[in-house]
């Protein structure tokens, strides 16, 4: 044994504590598990697929990308922000349609596409709760697109809101796009779930209704805005909305499959084959219930330092 070194006396060099793991698993699902971040949904191939499938279906309800009006500023020189902007959907076709502006798009989980993209986009992972890279008044126009699980309520209070607004120009837009978490006219079998779900996102410090009670009202306190809109949409899960209903219907029914190793393994009273069951009877129920959720887009302007808002921006609140 005399080749091996003694190591009796001698000071062992600390050893730096490794990172966690940047993902978690849960019932064969992916979950993100970095520090300081509350986004229950998974961050796989299966969710984003979904993602990419769910934003050909909102740019069809809403028959566009946007309702801010910005076009003439997106056919020139606009720089564009896009927050959250997950697997890259909403940002690569907007990119490709307007060539001429520049595109950033931001995730704090690089999901991204890393190499096959257009030239106009600047894909970087980072986190709004945290300060963005970019001078104060970059932007033209900020995009959030379905970011509530993302954030606690807190959270868009005092960071999300004020950062963004730190980036946008005088007189850019700003639009936040966002779903009810509750469903209206809910199948029976459907309730405890998504009773459980809100339950839940509430336990993190999320507010499932954040979209149709708050945010406009957030965004009109800091009286940062010279005018607020808020425009409704109604997702039907009815076959009498046509290909609109039947796609809804699939993604609605996606989504609740996608959360499902969350509500079994919390929940406790719920079996696997039992969640599935409810899972396969919801298509005839949403048809029998004429089941729907309510589509958000709050979109604002922000006014020039100069001008006041005092009391903040009338609130434009629109069904279409």
């Amino acid at each position: 044994m005399g080749n091996i070194a003694s190591t009796k006396g001698k000071k062992r060099r600390p050893v730096a504590a490794l990172p966690p793991p940047a993902f978690r698993w849960i019932d064969g699902r992916r979950f993100n598990n970095l520090p300081n971040t509350v986004y229950p949904l998974p961050s796989d191939e299966k969710e984003l697929d979904r993602l990419s499938l769910q934003h050909f279906l909102y740019r069809f309800l809403w028959k566009g990308n946007f309702c801010s009006p910005v076009e003439r500023k997106l056919k020139t020189d606009g720089l564009i922000l896009d927050i959250g902007c997950g697997p890259g959907a909403w940002i690569l076709e907007m990119a490709s349609q307007y060539q001429r502006a520049k595109f950033f798009g931001l995730d704090f989980v690089p999901i991204f596409p890393a190499e096959i993209k257009p030239s106009n986009i600047t894909f970087l992972q980072t986190n709004v709760l945290e300060k963005l890279p970019f001078k104060d008044g970059y932007f033209d126009f900020v995009h959030l697109g379905l970011m509530n699980f993302a954030f606690t309520e807190d959270e868009w209070k005092s960071k999300v809101i004020p950062e963004v607004i730190r980036v946008t120009k005088d007189g850019g837009w700003l639009e936040i796009e966002e779903i009810d978490t509750a469903l209206t006219n809910s199948p029976s079998s459907l309730v405890p779930i998504t009773d459980f779900w809100i339950e839940y996102l509430e336990s993190q410090g999320i507010n499932p209704h954040i979209a149709e009670h708050t945010l406009g009202k957030l965004l009109a306190d800091t009286e940062k805005f010279s005018e607020i809109h808020h425009r409704i949409e109604i997702i039907p899960y009815t076959e009498q909305a046509g290909q609109t209903g039947k796609m809804a219907k699939d993604n609605t029914i996606l989504y609740y499959k996608t959360i499902a190793p969350i509500i079994i393994t919390q929940l406790g009273n719920v079996s696997a084959t039992e969640y599935e069951d409810v899972m396969q009877s919801l298509p005839r129920e949403f048809e029998m219930c004429r089941s729907y959720h309510n589509m958000h887009r709050i979109f604002a302007q922000k006014a020039p330092a100069e001008i006041g808002i005092a009391g903040g921006a009338a609130l434009n609140n629109e069904i279409l």
